[in-house]
């Protein structure tokens, strides 16, 4: 396979290949490359030139000037030729390398206007006037090249280039300046192991604990010996011991290997194990130095520990969390630690209880050394779920290799659904007769949901059939987040008895944050202000159970009678890890035999593969596959492909294919790119035409809009994470604007209708602030995470990268967290009427998904903002302006390197374009 890095272009054949290298997209690529790479030799005055701006001091590279938005700003530009000079010299162009019009030139010899030449005397000058003006604020980068030659027809060509640098400001309104410029701060050197560490007492519940824990949870300790092979990228190095080269060729046959029974332990625990070693390395990134603990103001036994980017979570700190504080003092024999728990999380504070010892010895202005841990139990769990699936020989759940005919659980008749939308949806009915006849035994089902297609209600339906229909049943219905668990609670409550659901939460949940609804069947005692875990006998009592994956751990170490939940629901499976899947699988479940007839062994996982998955941190786990989850794999294997007649088999696998959420036009580019266009429009027109005649749009009827601005992406303080400070404000005036009810809206917006979503903490900060100035605090603002499994009337979103540069190559400017598939397929499928892009477009476009929906917009007239042309006309209007400029006789033989597709790794691409360089 050829790749060539400059136009991101791959191909595997020869002749296509050729085609490309002779193509004039990639010639063009090449002068955007060379232009970048010869920079500081392109800029230089030479041969006697020297061009300067009459009103900016420092000219070279860049004029930078600043320019009211709507505004005109003039600046004279000199272009001189030095009385040392020999020859006179002639100003053969000067044009713009990049077309957009907030530029314009002019001079008294038409060179900028009219492709006239204008000999320059030695000893003398010669003015261009150059204008900006700019509809729309943002900051532009620009080349402005000028094409000399010296003396007459025979004398020699050069360049010189200047970039146009400015930055079009609104007048008054919000400043969303940095407070202070950006600086990296290294982290600290990692604080060496304390020699002893003092235990915090235990916290005592004031709520006795009923539920009594038979089953041991190991601690699955992280080996030593795998973070030295880590450190080197699990690859050998010189002077490498025996021992450890042993290892290394056993983990890598686990790794390298087809998964299978001898190499599924040792595939998921190492993979495990280095994704513990980045948690470590991460949390670490967030030791504290010498800062002071104080009294908390309400518990005298506790302590408050101001904690910067708490809120933004750096770090993630939850009540139950350890972290480790000693005396900032270098001259102590011996280190000791002092374990705390976090007791309560504030507003950039934690407060913390201690040991004894420590409120004895402790005195206020002392200074202590922090340092903070990650939950280890939700990884000790996945450890022991991935080692007793060995010891239960529960390999059809995870390894399903080809269909075995199943006795059905019950006999059905005539089905009649609870909802009646249900029965008339083929696909819907088909994935509730299914899961209910149980013939996918002894392997899962698979319910693949695609955004708005109603897997919710497809599984409320089957959960109420099951408790109708098979009334010994007991159900399992889990999630991985508690909002999702949540949802499917609610939803749940309103088709059975309250007395008959039991919503089972971690000790750790913030009260607070449980709805009025739930609090009524779940495991909280308003009384002792804390959670519980009921006793064995009374939780078998429940018909349904709905938890996280992680909380029902306890069910499994409390050793619940095998097979008492004759149904496991997993939703939104795809965005758990396949060990965290397993935890209310192993232990709970055992093999179901084929010719096993009555119910029992149904695991059912449901959720959307194409949409987010399971977040990973380490980059060498997902490099070996450990971010395709359990729903995503199966979905490989014989059992679950499409059928010779391009279906799946309904019996393991059903695909829902209506789509109640959104309008056509918002659907089109996603359901082309990842459905293979089965989506089929089924929404209520009420509710997607309802905004198809609002004055904001480019286009009535279409209800997209995608708005081009040329922003900034800054950082401020110390905080690695991006804000654009011009989409901000974009995005605030949108949303303003709805919910002042401009006419052309078929519906009143509330702040619950609409949702801006934004990859980037710091830019989700920054929008919430302005909302809240402007009075509405209430809509939610949240990065694609926070958004999947949800919906709103109206999305807006703040893409946050922009590159200033307009020739900026697709290899110098990543994209960041936008350049992926399954985080952009989720953000443009929340929205049911109408979709705000806001964006800069030069940037958008150099990826594939971006790209598809901006040429969309463009295509439907729903595009406005800054200028963006067509590519293919861009690229013939680039070409003749470097052939203009002169910058094509510039390039030696020894550039053309790069025409094989080659770029060069430069000291100048490492130090402007590190690929390490954090994103958040």
């Amino acid at each position: 396979q050829y790749r060539c890095e400059l136009c991101d272009y791959s191909c595997r054949s020869s002749e296509a290949r050729a085609n490309h290298l002779n193509s004039k997209r990639h010639f063009v690529e090449f002068l955007k490359y060379y232009l970048w790479q010869h920079e500081e030799k392109l800029v230089r005055n030479k041969r006697n030139v020297t061009i300067s701006c009459l009103e900016i001091e420092d000219s070279v590279p860049s004029i930078c000037f600043q320019a009211q938005q709507g505004r005109s700003v003039e600046l004279t530009l000199r272009v001189e030729v030095s009385s040392e000079s020999p020859f006179d010299v002639t100003l053969q162009a000067c044009t713009l390398l990049h077309p957009i019009p907030i530029f314009s030139l002019d001079d008294p010899g038409g060179v900028s206007t009219a492709d006239r030449e204008v000999t320059i005397p030695a000893g003398s000058h010669y003015f261009i006037t150059l204008r900006c003006q700019s509809p729309e604020p943002g900051k532009f980068r620009v080349p402005l090249a000028f094409k000399f030659q010296e003396g007459g027809a025979e004398g020699r060509l050069f360049t010189i280039v200047r970039y146009l640098e400015v930055t079009c400001y609104e007048d008054g309104g919000d400043d969303l300046e940095p407070l202070e410029p950006y600086y990296f701060v290294p982290p600290l050197p990692m604080l060496e192991d304390a020699d002893r560490i003092i235990r915090a007492d235990k916290v005592t519940n004031v709520t006795p604990q009923e539920l009594e824990l038979k089953l041991p949870l190991q601690r699955y300790e992280l080996p030593k010996e795998l973070v030295l092979l880590q450190q080197h990228n699990m690859k050998h190095w010189d002077e490498m011991e025996e021992d450890h080269a042993k290892l290394l060729l056993f983990i890598q046959k686990h790794l390298d290997d087809p998964l299978s029974e001898s190499t599924y332990w040792g595939y998921f625990s190492t993979l495990l194990f280095l994704e513990e070693i980045q948690m470590f390395t991460d949390i670490r990134k967030y030791d504290m130095k010498a800062v002071p603990l104080r009294p908390c103001p309400t518990h005298t036994d506790w302590f408050v520990l101001e904690v910067p980017g708490l809120v933004e979570g750096r770090p993630a700190l939850l009540k139950g969390d350890r972290l480790y504080a000693r005396l900032s003092t270098c001259d102590m024999l011996e280190v000791l630690e002092y374990e705390g728990i976090v007791r309560e999380t504030k507003t950039g504070a934690v407060w913390v209880s201690f040991s004894k010892r420590f409120l004895k010895e402790f005195v206020k202005g002392m200074k202590f050394d922090v340092r903070f841990t990650y939950n280890r139990l939700p990884l000790r769990l996945m450890h022991r779920a991935i080692a007793m699936c060995e010891k239960c020989e529960l390999w059809n759940f995870v390894l399903p290799k080809f269909d075995l005919p199943s006795e059905p659980a019950v006999k059905l008749g005539r089905l009649t659904c609870f909802n009646k939308n249900v029965q008339g949806n083929s696909e819907q009915f088909t994935a509730v007769k299914n899961i209910l006849l149980g013939v996918h035994r002894p392997y899962p089902y698979l319910l693949f949901g695609p955004p708005g297609t109603g897997k919710t209600v497809t599984l409320v339906e089957a959960l109420k059939q099951i408790c109708h229909i098979i009334p010994s049943s007991h159900i399992l219905v889990l999630a991985p987040s508690n909002s999702a668990s949540d949802l499917l609670a609610e939803r749940l409550l309103e088709h059975l008895m309250p007395s008959q659901i039991f919503r089972m939460y971690a000790t750790s949940v913030n009260p607070n944050k449980v709805s009025k609804k739930l609090m009524k069947c779940c495991n909280y005692k308003p009384n002792d202000r804390s959670f519980f875990f009921p006793a064995c006998e009374k939780l078998q009592k429940y018909k349904v159970i709905v938890s996280t994956l992680a909380t029902s751990g306890k069910l499994v170490s409390a050793k619940m009678p095998l097979n008492h939940f004759t149904h496991v629901f997993v939703d939104e499976a795809g965005h758990s890890l396949e060990p965290e899947c397993l935890i209310p699988v192993v232990g709970l479940m055992s093999p179901w035999e084929p010719s096993q007839r009555g119910t029992g062994g149904h695991l059912v996982l449901a959720g959307d593969p194409l949409q987010l998955g399971p977040v990973i941190r380490s980059k060498l786990a997902r490099s070996y596959g450990f971010g395709v989850s359990l729903l995503e794999r199966l979905m490989e294997l014989p059992p679950y492909q499409r059928l010779e007649n391009g279906h799946y088999n309904p019996q393991m696998l059903t695909k829902l294919l209506k789509n109640f959420r959104s309008h056509a036009d918002i659907l089109e580019i996603p359901n082309h790119m990842f459905y293979e266009e089965e989506l089929q429009v089924y929404a209520d027109e009420r509710i997607t035409s309802c905004m198809l005649q609002w004055e904001g749009l480019p286009r009535k009827g279409v209800p997209l809009l995608f708005h081009g601005v040329c922003g900034r992406d800054l950082r401020e303080s110390s905080n690695p994470s991006y804000y654009n400070p011009e989409e901000a404000k974009v995005v605030v005036d949108y949303a303003t604007t709805l919910l002042q009810g401009k006419s052309g809206l078929g519906v009143h917006i509330r702040e619950e209708d609409v949702g801006i979503i934004s990859p980037y903490r710091k830019q989700v900060l920054k929008i919430r602030t302005l909302l809240e100035k402007r009075g509405h605090g209430g809509i939610t603002v949240g990065s694609t995470e926070e958004f999947q499994g949800q919906e709103r009337l109206v999305i807006i979103i703040s893409t946050v990268r922009s590159n200033p540069n307009l020739l900026g190559n697709d290899f110098r400017h990543d994209v960041g967290f936008l350049r992926n598939r399954k985080r952009f397929n989720v953000a443009v499928t929340r929205a049911k009427s109408l979709l705000i892009v806001v964006g800069n477009p030069h940037t958008l476009s150099k990826d594939p998904c971006w790209r598809r929906l901006l040429q969309f917009c463009v295509k439907k007239r729903a595009y406005k903002g800054v200028h963006f042309g067509e590519r293919a006309d861009q690229i013939e209007d680039l070409e003749q302006r470097f052939a203009m400029a002169g910058i094509v006789d510039e390039i030696s033989p020894e550039d053309e390197l790069v025409f094989e597709g080659r770029i060069p790794i430069t000291q100048k691409t490492l130090q402007e374009e590190p690929r390490w360089r954090e994103e958040l």
